[in-house]
This record gives C-alpha cells, structure tokens and sequence, in this order.
C-alpha cells in the first residue's frame, strides 16, 4: 500500500530551520520517506527575527560612547535611569523593547509638534499629521539603478532622528502584527527585514527572509501558504490582542521544562524527561491556571514589572524638542555615529538583485 504523507511546518529560529535542512539533506539517500524526513519543512518563525532585528538597531543607533550626545538612545537611557537596558538586546529582550517603544512615541510625537509648527497654525487631523510624519521622517525605499547618487545628509543629528523612526516603526509595526495574529501584514514586513538584514549584514536571516517570500508565494501550496501565514502566532490568554509568536511560546515550554528537570533531583533520568517533555503542556496549563487563581491575592512573579512610561514619556519629548532633533539644520552631528545616510539607502541595488538570482536556485 502506498504510503501518504501530510506534511507539517517545522518552525524555529534561523539555527534551527538551517540544522533541521542539514539533517534532511544528510538523509537524502536513505530508502524509505520516513528516514528521509520527507514531509518536515522547515520555516523561520518570528521572535527571534525580532530578536535580530532589535540587534541590528542596537548596533546601528546605540552606542555607550554617545552618553553626552543628547536625544540619542544611550543618552535617554542614562536620563530615563533604565539601567536594565542591556547593551545586546538578547540579554534583557523585555527591558530593551519597552525603552524603545517610549522612545520611538517620544521620536513620534516631537516630529508631529515639529510639522505642525511648520505648518503655519493650520488645523491638521490625525490622519494628516501621521502621514506627513512618515512622509517626512521615514526612509524605507532602496535606491533603483536609475535613482541619482544620493548625497551625504549634513544634518547627522536629523539623519539619526529618521533613523529611529524608520526602523523603530517597522519593529513597532512588526510587534503590533504579531500582537494582533495579522499574518498578511507580518508577510508584508518579512520583505523588509529582508532588506534591513541584507543592509545590517546579517545574512543567514536575509537569506531566511527570501526563503519566506518564495514558500509563500511560489514554492509551497495553497494549503501550506496559508498555514505558514496564519500560524505565526499563538494566544494562550484568551484575550484579543494578546499574540505571541510560536517559538517565543516554545522558549516558555523550554523555561517550565527545565524547571521541572530541576526539580526531579535524584529521579532525574532519560525515561522521566521524556514523560516530563510529553505532558510539559498539561503541566504549563495547570500552572498558568494557578498563578492567575493566586495573582488576586499576591503579585505574579512571572510577569515582568511594567516602568512608568508616562513620566519617561514626559522626559523624553522635552530632551528632543529642546535639541529640536527633528529640525534639519547645518553642519549638526553625533561624533559617536558615522554613518552618513539611513541604513536602507545604502543597500545596491543591482547587487541586491544578482544576490537574489544567486540564491534563489539553492532554496528553491
């Protein structure tokens, strides 16, 4: 009887989905589908793409040497007092998102009041004034063969103002998908993380990114198009707008697992991490249900506290508005950051191109 297989979506970070390739190519020539693994295919999921992506800013706009160059990330770190910010988002994921998310409204809101100086009194609405600000302030286009040679920005403290708001709204937009389970638009923001990570030399995650856009749209069925998009996320609240991505759920099984293995002492053996790992869903469901019954009455250790963003707010806009950062003047700059144009003007575009052409056979 011939054998029918419904293949499934192997999801993981960028070492995993290359190692799980590895394992399959290693067993290409093995007799039958089972240990060739046929069926498994591997996809990249989204936390740690976030993870990368927060690297990518880290390394591109925060820099401990511009403690004194005020309305830059270090700088609002040391006036916020957010000591746990870490210098490698990977440290501290939690503490890192959350100062950048007050940065990025205070970077938002002192470019509105900036436009709607400049506008002369006139009455803008929201929807105006969003758009002027991304207009203006956002830098998301690659320069086409035909472009003009871009020239140098003089104002390196607005050039690093665009910066922040061009890639801290594109990992705003991206948490805010993954948030809201909007598999469309976390497609749609895989095409530029692709060319962010190409820009920010991070290359196993651009070609992962590439890899994405052929699976969703050329390579993979309907069904499994569908799967890969709708399947980014997870709710385990029950509540709207309460998303996590899959392997960040996966990282929080990890976390309950080892605290069961840590706990089994002197009955720690292969046979009982095998049962641990088989009913670690059950165990996670009962004592999720348990901390939230007890949370009435005693703080929850397992959730993280929430800094006042309000006053953080506050302190912020005041710093930019008063170094009018998102006014373009002459001959301003931050000695801490050499970078002359925004990171996604700096990619080439015919390079761009042969780099896609040159890779596509490989995945494909």
């Amino acid at each position: 009887m011939r054998s029918f297989f419904q293949g499934i979506l192997l999801g993981g970070d960028q070492l995993t989905v290359c190692r799980s390739r590895g394992a399959q190519s290693a067993r290409c020539n093995d007799d039958s589908p089972v240990e060739r693994l046929e069926g498994v295919t591997p996809v990249i999921e989204d936390w740690h793409a976030r993870l990368t992506l927060m690297r990518v800013i880290w390394k591109r706009l925060f820099s401990k040497n511009s403690a004194a160059e005020k309305g830059t990330l270090y700088q609002l770190k040391n006036l916020l007092h957010r000591s746990a910010v870490p210098l490698d988002p990977g440290d501290n994921m939690k503490a890192a998102e959350d100062f950048l998310q007050v940065v990025l409204h205070g970077y938002i809101v002192a470019a509105a009041e900036t436009l709607r100086a400049a506008s002369g009194g006139s009455e803008l609405s929201i929807s105006e004034l969003s758009e002027a600000v991304v207009n203006k302030f956002v830098q998301i286009t690659v320069p086409s063969p035909t472009s003009p040679k871009i020239a140098k920005a003089k104002d390196k403290v607005f050039l690093y103002a665009t910066e922040v708001l061009t890639l801290g709204l594109l990992w705003e937009n991206f948490h805010d998908a993954t948030r809201e389970g909007d598999g469309y638009r976390l497609i749609r923001i895989w095409k530029f993380l692709l060319l962010v990570f190409k820009a920010g030399r991070r290359k196993n995650y651009s070609i992962e990114a590439l890899n994405l856009q052929l699976q969703v749209n050329y390579t993979f069925s309907a069904r499994q198009a569908a799967q890969l998009r709708w399947s980014r996320c997870v709710n385990t609240t029950n509540m709207a707008g309460r998303n996590i991505p899959m392997d960040l759920h996966l990282e929080h099984l990890n976390r309950r697992l080892k605290g069961t293995m840590r706990n089994m002492g002197s009955n720690l053996t292969e046979s009982s991490v095998k049962l641990a790992a088989e009913c670690i869903q059950v165990v996670d469901s009962i004592c999720s249900n348990f901390e939230e019954s007890t949370s009435k009455c005693a703080k929850n250790s397992q959730k993280h506290a929430a800094p006042s963003f309000k006053r953080d707010f506050e302190l912020i806009v005041s710093c930019l508005k008063e170094q009018q950062v998102c006014t373009v003047q002459s001959t301003r700059q931050h000695l801490s950051f050499k970078f002359c144009n925004n990171l996604l003007k700096q990619c080439n575009y015919k390079k761009l191109i042969t780099w896609m052409k040159h890779k596509i056979p490989d995945l494909v």
